[in-house]
């Protein structure tokens, strides 16, 4: 666990006045499971009336609009997070996560690399979880070898009631999970509402009503060993480098380019593991330091949702907070707008991420600084009276 403070900060340059400026935000942290969201508050100039609303993924959107004519839009958001990745919640996933989705379409070459990267991985999966039996219950290699036997004897691995208890007491130790009656299970939100023109009932979702019995551990385990080998190879497949793609890029497109900027990574990623049975979604927010929005992945392994990140080929910690989640890159944007004017725009952002604010001493704040001409246009953090300019 941990409490991270955030700055987040954009600016929105127009070559030529323009006025009539409506625009969403999705720049407010969103709470889930995993993410406490302590504080959090938005400033704008020129300053305007904003409404804060929710998305259908449970987003957390700024809406506003701007009438006067400007050369400039800025907006700043601050704030406080309790990030704490292993309380993730038993919670099933939405059917549209297992589904392609406009960014995410996969085409023959992305089909061709999943199966060379899983037939690839098997071997070392198996030989993974071999090492987390004998790892998780003390067992010499005999006894090993002998659940394994029987496992393979019978038409399933885990049909072996030896075998199920070695391999669902190993993964409970690697996941830190524990059985839970299927009436805990939290189905969230997203029951209410319709899927292929039907209504959507709790059980349509994959896990809703299932406790997590060994078999689920187990299969749960699979598939994050086979996410995490994807998240490798996709990690190994490309190369960083900005500007070789846009927001419009599709995954299989960035893709055969072998090359782009976090958006690509975790889309393609999300193609991979659709294609492969799990389910995924794409994530928007802050990564710990000073930069700009950064993309990852939660892939669900049955059981909850994980994360991944990769760009930087890791499992996500406590030192990410997140923004919005969706499908892809489309559902996720931090800011889109509209105006009346001939004007072209340019974009800064600025970010950073750090540990508790307390950390900086006693007494600290978060509070909006003021612009010269009297508006609130960014924030500092006071400290004991002093102010420290971010």
């Amino acid at each position: 666990m941990q409490i991270l403070t955030y700055i987040f900060e954009t600016e929105l340059s127009f070559s030529d006045p323009v006025k009539d400026h409506s625009f969403v935000l999705r720049c407010l942290p969103k709470p889930t499971s995993t993410q406490k969201v302590m504080e959090s508050q938005v400033f704008t100039w020129p300053r305007i009336p904003l409404t804060e609303q929710v998305d259908g993924f449970g987003n957390r959107l700024v809406v506003g609009r701007c009438p006067q004519r400007h050369h400039r839009f800025n907006f700043y958001t601050t704030g406080q997070v309790m990030v704490a990745h292993e309380d993730a919640a038993i919670r099933p996933a939405h059917p549209m996560y297992s589904l392609p989705s406009r960014l995410t379409q996969p085409d023959a070459a992305l089909a061709q690399f999943l199966t060379t990267t899983l037939e690839d991985h098997l071997e070392q999966e198996e030989e993974a979880v071999a090492s987390a039996v004998l790892a998780a219950q003390g067992a010499d290699a005999l006894t090993l070898a002998s659940a394994d036997d029987e496992a393979r004897t019978q038409s399933s691995p885990i049909d072996s009631p030896k075998a199920s208890e070695l391999l669902a007491q190993a993964v409970a130790a690697m996941m830190g999970a524990q059985p839970a009656p299927s009436s805990n299970v939290d189905v969230g939100h997203g029951h209410r509402g319709t899927y292929g023109g039907k209504p959507i009932a709790q059980d349509f979702f994959s896990g809703a009503s299932e406790p997590l019995t060994p078999e689920r551990a187990v299969a749960a385990a699979t598939r994050w060993a086979t996410a995490r080998a994807l998240c490798h190879a996709v990690y190994r497949h490309f190369t960083y480098e900005p500007g070789a793609t846009t927001t419009a890029t599709t995954a299989a497109e960035a893709f055969a380019l072998g090359a782009g900027v976090c958006q690509d990574y975790s889309q393609v990623l999300i193609a991979l593991c659709r294609m492969a049975g799990i389910p995924a979604r794409y994530i928007t927010g802050l990564m710990m330091g000073e930069g700009a929005t950064h993309a990852w992945v939660e892939i669900h392994d049955g059981v909850r949702w994980r994360a991944l990140d990769p760009t930087n080929d890791r499992i996500v910690d406590d030192g990410y907070m997140l923004f919005c989640t969706g499908r892809d890159f489309d559902d996720c944007p931090i800011e889109r707008g509209v105006f009346t004017g001939n004007a072209t725009q340019t974009q800064t952002v600025t970010a950073k991420l750090g540990v508790n604010v307390l950390d900086m001493g006693e007494g600290a704040r978060i509070a909006p600084r003021l612009a010269p001409d009297g508006g609130e246009r960014g924030i500092d953090v006071h400290l004991n009276e002093a102010i420290m300019q971010q």
